[in-house]
């Protein structure tokens, strides 16, 4: 099984390894849309020193982390419409690591999420 397939096809059922590549390419991706944000918060506060401007760049950075992995995870329930409560659970719980963790915490029950069943589309009989 390779490590980093499929990486956009969020409905996979992936395995532990597989789900373990998912982290680590989508913690890269987090991290730079992160810094990405940091580096654009200077537009936006105009510091008159390092330590404000890294402040500032940090929070920037920490809001990028708390808006994204749970956006990672519901789309992954999206993909795979799987709304059961344990895996509306797991993408809210990634917010609130997000929240404590940063990105390295937001991202682990996404990656869960990935092992997850995907549920089939139900037809509708007229």
């Amino acid at each position: 099984m390779d490590l980093f397939s499929d990486l956009t096809k969020l409905e996979k059922v992936r395995s532990g390894w597989q789900a373990f590549g998912f982290y680590l390419a989508y913690l890269c991706l987090g991290l730079l849309l992160a810094a990405f944000a940091g580096g654009v918060s200077d537009f936006f506060i105009k510091a008159s020193t390092f330590r404000e401007g890294f402040a500032a760049g940090t929070k920037f950075g920490h809001f990028t982390a708390v808006v994204f992995c749970p956006l990672v995870s519901f789309l992954i329930l999206r993909a795979k419409r799987n709304y059961t409560f344990a895996a509306i659970a797991l993408a809210i719980v990634s917010g609130l690591l997000a929240l404590a963790l940063g990105m390295i915490g937001g991202l682990l029950p996404s990656s869960i999420l990935t092992c997850f069943q995907a549920k089939r589309a139900q037809r509708a009989d007229l």
